[in-house]
């Protein structure tokens, strides 16, 4: 799979995230998450760091971003906690 290929089905699943996700409220709208999909997607899984003194591992679990902490504060909007 080459890296435009992984980036594409990155960005759909968020997209369709975004869209089973406001079905689900019954409220809102799925067009901005929808419409940042790919900035999401490059900003996320195209940064490996900030330099020695930052990396981004650490820097990611440090403002709790993290696929945990991502999943639960979508099930908290969802109301499923």
């Amino acid at each position: 799979m080459t890296s435009r290929e992984a980036h594409d089905r990155m960005a759909n699943a968020i997209r369709a995230l975004a869209m089973d996700a406001v079905e689900r409220a019954q409220s809102g709208h799925a067009g901005p998450p929808m419409g940042a999909a790919d900035i999401a997607t490059v900003r996320f899984t195209g940064m490996s760091g900030f330099g020695a003194s930052a990396p981004c591992r650490e820097l990611y679990r440090h403002f709790g971003i993290t696929a945990q902490a991502i999943a639960d504060a979508a099930l908290r909007r969802l109301g499923a906690s």
